[in-house]
């Protein structure tokens, strides 16, 4: 019998890695294997900051793990809830509060600006 061993990453000292492209946004990077297109993170934005548009191909699901927000409609999300953004492009999200998310993506996901220009292209986090 094999038994098999656990995947363990302490992040309480570890800290977000500023993303110059997304002002107010931090990561602490999960999942770095660069053999597999999925991939994880914890992400931290700012009260008041908004996470710009994404076009994902492939699924994005995200836990909210602390703080509220909205989505560019006016629904509101909050600690404990999850969101699934799949295959498309998904508007903005601001946060209300310090927000810290875990998202896991299954594929690449590239932040827009207002024109729908490219301001960052995430495949996997092996290049932080």
């Amino acid at each position: 019998m094999t038994v098999a061993t656990n995947f363990m990453v302490p992040t309480e000292n570890r800290p977000y890695l500023p993303v110059r492209e997304l002002a107010g946004i931090g990561l602490k990077p999960m999942n770095m294997k660069a053999d597999t297109p999925i991939w994880s993170a914890v992400m931290r934005i700012e009260s008041g900051a908004c996470l710009p548009k994404r076009d994902h191909v492939g699924l994005c699901e995200v836990f909210v793990v602390r703080g509220h927000g909205k989505f560019a409609d006016g629904s509101l999300f909050q600690r404990g809830d999850y969101v699934r953004e799949e295959n498309g492009i998904f508007d903005k999200i601001v946060a209300n509060s310090e927000l810290v998310v875990f998202f896991t993506h299954h594929g690449t996901c590239r932040f827009l600006d207002d024109q729908q220009d490219e301001l960052l292209s995430m495949h996997n986090l092996t290049e932080m």
